[in-house]
């Protein structure tokens, strides 16, 4: 899938850059204008390194176990708060940097297209670990939902 980097700017006016995986520019331009980024230069990146695009991007970065354990305590703080999963992953990827948000921004958006939020962590295997206990969390959500 081709890579595009872009410099945008927030709702506040903070520039932002990054890069974004999508199947053309117009998709990326709209899911980034989902995540309340507004693009001023949208560019698509040529194959540089295995080590900065690609599928090597996705399995080879990782997080230190400190960085995994805090992630998943403001989760379940945030959580615990009755504030819906799809918010609380914009919350943290806002609060994090780099390729962390960027994946946190995707899984957020798998999320809120109807993926298990299990299955969206699974798609990072070296950033999140073993899920396992995730899935009685998506077992929980559909049975509030059935209560509503």
């Amino acid at each position: 899938m081709p890579v595009f980097k872009y410099i945008a700017y927030d709702a506040s006016g903070r520039k932002k850059t990054g890069t974004i995986e999508s199947e053309a520019k117009e998709k990326a331009v709209s899911v980034l204008k989902s995540r309340g980024i507004f693009s001023d230069n949208l560019e698509k990146i040529e194959k540089e390194s295995s080590k900065s695009t690609g599928i090597f991007s996705k399995y080879f970065f990782r997080v230190s176990q400190k960085q995994r354990a805090n992630l998943f305590f403001k989760l379940a703080t945030l959580l615990e708060s009755s504030i819906p999963l799809v918010e609380v992953l914009g919350i943290i990827a806002s609060q994090e940097k780099g390729r962390l948000s960027d994946r946190l921004l995707d899984i957020k958006d798998k999320v809120s297209g109807g993926m298990k939020f299990s299955s969206a962590l699974r798609t990072y295997p070296k950033i999140f670990g073993p899920v396992s206990g995730i899935s009685e969390y998506d077992r929980d959500c559909r049975e509030n939902r059935k209560s509503l």
